[in-house]
């Protein structure tokens, strides 16, 4: 706290480097369980990084994400859906449908249906990060590897072992190369 006030004092409050010690305040506090404080934190970083005459979408977008995966990590799922479905937003329009940090936004979105038991609507998600990762990163990249992984859950928690079985051989085959 006392970094954080000098350089608001010295700095000014709406310097960049003040919108990191926010971040980095709020990452100390959610390790320490402390979520109501870690989450202050995080919504004043957001809040300065979307006031900025030009926001870096991608600073945004940490900043939900941080957001995102306290109200995951605190069981607020639906609120970490919002928040999560709109940094893809953000994501899709900024860099287009098919770049990788698009696939990364996808498998965090599908992740949290996945943990709540909606594989419905993480299946497809899982699929179109595979198929952006595949396409831009290669076969055998570890975000490639992830989201088999993910999908491989996914098919053996609804029984479907064929796909399960297949998905297995396409995982061996990843993390072999």
């Amino acid at each position: 706290k006392q970094a954080l006030a000098i350089r608001e004092k010295v700095l000014g409050p709406n310097d960049t480097d003040v919108v990191t010690s926010l971040n980095n305040l709020a990452e100390l506090y959610k390790a320490d369980g402390k979520y109501a404080e870690a989450e202050k934190y995080y919504k004043r970083a957001l809040a300065m990084r979307e006031k900025m005459p030009q926001p870096n979408h991608s600073a945004v977008v940490k900043s939900l994400n941080n957001l995102a995966a306290l109200s995951k990590i605190q069981g607020q799922a639906a609120d970490a859906e919002e928040i999560y479905k709109r940094a893809l937003a953000i994501k899709e329009q900024a860099l287009g449908p098919d770049n990788v940090d698009v696939g990364a936004s996808l498998n965090k979105l599908a992740e949290l249906y996945q943990a709540q038991g909606k594989y419905d609507r993480a299946e497809p998600l899982f699929r179109r990060a595979l198929e952006i990762f595949e396409l831009e990163l290669g076969p055998n990249h570890a975000a490639v590897t992830l989201v088999l992984e993910n999908l491989l859950a996914v098919y053996r928690a609804t029984d479907r072992n064929g796909e399960a079985a297949t998905t297995k051989l396409r995982l061996a085959r990843a993390r072999k190369n």
